[in-house]
């Protein structure tokens, strides 16, 4: 998980945005976005640990392209998939 909070701020402000929504988008099926108040770093190392758990990183997957796992991650988390 990256904290890309400083990188929207950053350019939002660039735009001059003064009113509105930010809409965040990852063009691409292995990659998504979450929401996570950054409170306590432990949370992400928890996600992240609760994922290898679920869906370890070498079990035998039958799909060979790149990111084996990371399908199958991004839907635990709840994370959407359009097509478009």
């Amino acid at each position: 998980m990256v904290d890309i909070t400083s990188s929207v701020q950053k350019e939002v402000s660039r735009a001059e945005v003064k009113d509105g929504i930010c809409v965040v988008y990852v063009p691409h099926t292995t990659a998504g976005v979450t929401v996570n108040e950054g409170a306590d770093p432990d949370v992400c190392e928890d996600i992240e640990a609760k994922m290898n758990e679920l869906v370890p990183s070498h079990r035998g997957y039958r799909h060979t392209e790149g990111m084996r796992i990371a399908t199958s991650r991004l839907r635990l988390l709840g994370v959407p998939f359009h097509c478009s």
